[in-house]
């Protein structure tokens, strides 16, 4: 079929992969032109065209930086054809199959964004249904979900989602093992809860994607990395956005090497500040013994007792938050209720969080300043009482003084 034109738009350059039912084609489309992937479905019959069409069009709706898009589709005679973003990349499976290894925290990094795009299509009520390494592009540092399955998905159905969940698991199972064994245990042992959450080996089993993202997401930004900060606002949870900024990705995965010019101009810059603030740091203690030469030794210390004294103190809020440790037991033998929210206030920090986590809750908490003793949980935005569930969220607030 190489060669073929179809469209009057697309010609069939060389076929990457054959498997039943569909074969992956590299195309030229000649109306840009660019190379694009093209996915032929073959013996479809008018109900096949009909399922098809569907897929493709909830596919094409799908917008996110981590899904590869949908550019067109077309169907004639028997065949139906697919036609996607191109990557001039390796598969997640042909890196692995080629034993590259990746640092813990690319490897973090790769499954969030995973978990974000899954989150997204899951937003869009649309399931990938045969998630897998085959199905992930890598690029730099970067990573693109393919949405575009040999077999045909059925519709929406809750039940799926979980599915999805369950093959995400796998895949990080599989992601994971080609890093570092030793690296970092304590941040390994966070990696293994989710990956087991996932597959349901502990409690509570996730059940959305975004909250997957979520939790890889402070283990990159909390533990993984010690030189990787990011303030966390106290924003709505529900408005919560996961995205990394280029900066951020930088800082992770190591800036990029500046050039000799712009590091002698930085070096310069800083001698320079130096300098300007040894100079300003010599006239003001200059001034300061002209002034004590010149006054009576009593008449100075009387002054100074009696001038007014004020220490300017930052407003800074520090955050901090968890994922739940849960239990390593099967989840057969862990307890599926929930209960009622406790009543955090008047607690100490560690008693708050021991708390949180006998009940299987994650929470995240934040310091502020407050008329209660420093330590001191002083408002909680759950109100106490109110029924919970395994897996659910806190947000509390603990006094960091006046």
């Amino acid at each position: 079929m190489q060669r073929r034109m179809f469209s009057d738009r697309y010609q069939l350059e060389e076929r990457l992969e054959a498997s039943n039912g569909a074969d992956l084609y590299r195309a030229l489309d000649v109306s840009f032109p660019r190379n694009v992937f093209v996915t032929v479905f073959s013996d479809c019959d008018s109900s096949a065209v009909e399922s098809f069409r569907a897929r493709a069009q909830s596919l094409a709706g799908l917008s996110h930086h981590h899904i590869m898009s949908i550019y067109d589709m077309e169907c004639q005679e028997d065949s139906c054809y697919l036609i996607s973003e191109y990557r001039e990349c390796l598969t997640l499976r042909e890196a692995l199959d080629a034993e590259r290894r990746f640092s813990l925290e690319e490897a973090l990094f790769m499954a969030m964004n995973m978990a974000k795009a899954i989150a997204h299509a899951h937003e869009q009520q649309v399931v990938h249904g045969h998630l897998s390494s085959e199905m992930i592009w890598i690029q730099g540092d970067d990573i693109k979900v393919a949405f575009v399955c040999p077999q045909v998905i059925p519709e929406w159905i809750p039940a799926h989602k979980q599915e999805d969940l369950l093959a995400l698991g796998k895949l990080y199972k599989e992601l994971f093992a080609a890093t570092p064994p030793l690296y970092k245990p304590e941040v390994r042992e966070k990696v293994m809860e989710v990956v087991d959450r996932l597959l349901g080996a502990r409690h509570p089993v996730y059940t959305d994607a975004s909250d997957v993202a979520y939790d890889l997401k402070m283990i990159l930004t909390k533990d993984a990395n010690p030189l990787y900060t990011n303030q966390l606002t106290n924003e709505d949870e529900h408005t919560r956005t996961y995205e990394i900024t280029r900066a951020e990705i930088q800082s992770l995965l190591g800036a990029p090497k500046q050039s000799g010019l712009r590091k002698i101009r930085k070096m310069f810059l800083s001698y320079f500040a130096v300098s300007i603030g040894m100079l300003l740091l010599g006239a003001v203690a200059s001034l300061f013994l002209a002034n004590t030469k010149s006054a009576a030794p009593g008449k100075l210390q009387s002054s100074i007792e009696k001038g007014p004294i004020s220490v300017a103190k930052a407003e800074v809020t520090e955050t901090s938050s968890t994922i739940t440790i849960s239990p390593k037991e099967p989840i057969a033998r862990v307890g599926q209720g929930g209960g009622l929210m406790p009543d955090l206030i008047g607690l100490q920090r560690h008693e708050a969080e021991k708390l949180l986590l006998s009940l299987g809750l994650r929470y995240q908490y934040f310091l502020e300043r407050s008329d209660k003793p420093a330590g001191t949980v002083f408002k909680q935005d759950q109100p106490p009482n109110h029924p919970f569930q395994p897996g659910d969220r806190v947000i509390f607030y603990i006094s960091n003084g006046k």
